[in-house]
């Protein structure tokens, strides 16, 4: 009996170390087996727009089983790449060819405006309105044309020293000019003549009228927009301050994405919104090695922050 049971134990403690034995080799099958699977998973998951052309998956040392599947796989990335190229090319192309008539019209607009001195009020108010639509379409193509030449990796910012604060009062100018019915005003009494950054001034005006832009378009007609300058340490911040209707908590992280614009705020009538604004002022900033951030309330109103690295040369 003793021997019996001496037989048992042997043949259960066998078998225990059999199933285990077997539940690893399974597990090291199954590794190997899923491998590829995982890593053409991988693969896909890092698939983005402007990566198409580094989304083509190599057949060699893939599993016969694999090969028809990835061999699709790269025909439709083929065809996503060819369709997207065209989608950027068409953006860029349009955006670009009609710039130069709506100057031309925006240009005999003005002229009429300004040399008219006898014209009726009536038609002065017509053709101030067409300025104005032609101004804001002129913007959004331009907006256009830099998301593709960023897509196409063709757009140039600059990471070279200048002075700010030249840039804040050319935005000042030029937002003054195109909305002015609001007030706009610029503290900068508390700096210095000049304050040096790191970035490009162009990109800086553009950004900055973006955001007073969208500072009128979603405040009262005739409200306050304030341009504030600040140098903390190493960084300059430029903040926009507006006293309008706020942004939700939950929508204030989607509103720098592209076409999207905030749930439950609503543009004061007689303006639209394509939603590129503050993709642009995103886009830009990060190019210039800077960051653009949010604070708002409802029924308080916005500030929206840039920041640049501060030049001491």
């Amino acid at each position: 009996m003793a021997l019996f049971n001496a037989l048992n134990r042997v043949r259960l403690l066998s078998e225990i170390v059999l199933m285990l034995s077997l539940v690893v080799l399974l597990a090291i099958a199954l590794t190997y087996i899923f491998r590829p699977i995982r890593s053409v998973r991988s693969r896909i998951s890092n698939i983005q727009l402007n990566n198409l052309d580094t989304a083509l998956i190599s057949l060699d040392g893939q599993p016969v089983e694999l090969q028809p599947i990835l061999t699709e796989f790269n025909r439709m990335v083929r065809r996503l790449e060819v369709s997207a190229q065209n989608q950027k090319q068409f953006a860029s192309t349009i955006s670009h060819e009609f710039r130069t008539p709506l100057t031309v019209i925006s240009g005999f607009i003005q002229s009429v405006l300004n040399r008219a001195e006898d014209l009726d009020s009536r038609y002065r108010e017509s053709l101030s309105i067409a300025d104005k639509e032609a101004f804001r379409l002129n913007r959004m193509l331009s907006d256009l044309l830099d998301l593709s030449r960023a897509d196409n990796h063709q757009l140039k910012v600059l990471r070279e020293p200048f002075d700010c604060i030249k840039s804040c009062r050319e935005a000042l100018r030029l937002t003054q000019f195109a909305f002015p019915k609001n007030i706009i005003k610029l503290d900068d009494s508390h700096l210095q003549d000049s304050v040096w950054v790191i970035g490009d001034p162009d990109c800086l005006v553009k950004c900055l009228e973006n955001l007073i832009g969208n500072a009128v378009k979603y405040s009262e007609a005739e409200s306050t927009i304030d341009l504030g300058i600040d140098v903390k340490d190493q960084l300059v911040l430029f903040t926009v301050q507006d006293y309008g209707q706020g942004i939700p908590k939950d929508q204030q992280a989607r509103i720098f994405e592209r076409f999207v614009r905030a749930d439950g705020v609503t543009l004061r009538r007689g303006e639209s919104s394509s939603g590129l604004g503050l993709s642009i002022v995103k886009m830009l900033m990060e190019s210039m090695g800077g960051n653009v951030s949010v604070q708002s309330e409802i029924g308080v109103g916005s500030r929206f922050t840039l920041t640049l690295q501060r030049s001491l040369s």
